[in-house]
């Protein structure tokens, strides 16, 4: 009861006082975390430059798939989000659980019409590590939204060489069916 007497006034004048240095060092706490955490000092950059864009396999397969579509574009490492979009009208927690399916992957090589860009088909190079089982939920993800946005895909497996030839055939055998579903 003395105690309280001698440091009761003093406490409930400094306590709002307290009460903000506390929260503002919470909020210091926060924020240095979401900069980095604590303890790491500056942010930094610790980032590299990568060899290429493409693997040797995909860069051998980009060069004969420029050979056998030569009248279109072709784009590689592409978002699948930006290829598909998840449809509007939906309720906000389906259309963000559409899109979280697709907004992190990526289709290997896009074809798209030089002057309008409209995609004509989507070639996913697959190679031994497709036969995986969470490559193949990804894949079939992939598979499933392109077919649901009628978007051609054609899957080639990866070799050692490709003939031009008979991937154009291929190109096209994949394309003519889907622009004839599309008139």
């Amino acid at each position: 009861m003395v105690i309280d007497d001698i440091f009761g006034p003093a406490l409930r004048q400094v306590a709002p006082l307290l009460v903000f240095f506390a929260l503002a060092l919470g909020a210091l706490a926060v924020f240095k975390a979401r900069l980095g955490g604590a303890g790491s000092g500056a942010v930094g950059f610790p980032y590299a430059r990568r060899a290429g864009l493409f693997s040797e396999a995909e860069a051998r397969f980009l060069r004969v798939l420029r050979e056998a579509a030569p009248d279109l574009d072709v784009f590689g490492k592409v978002r699948l989000e930006d290829v598909v979009a998840v449809k509007k009208g939906l309720p906000k927690s389906e259309w963000l659980a559409a899109r979280n399916r697709i907004k992190s992957r990526h289709l290997d090589f896009v074809l798209v019409e030089p002057d309008s860009t409209r995609v004509v088909c989507v070639v996913e190079l697959d190679d031994a590590s497709h036969a995986s089982e969470r490559a193949r939920r990804s894949d079939a993800v992939k598979d499933g939204a392109l077919a649901a946005a009628g978007v051609p895909l054609l899957r080639v497996p990866a070799r050692g060489s490709y003939d031009a030839s008979e991937l154009r055939r291929r190109v096209e055998a994949a394309v003519i069916p889907a622009e004839a579903a599309a008139d």
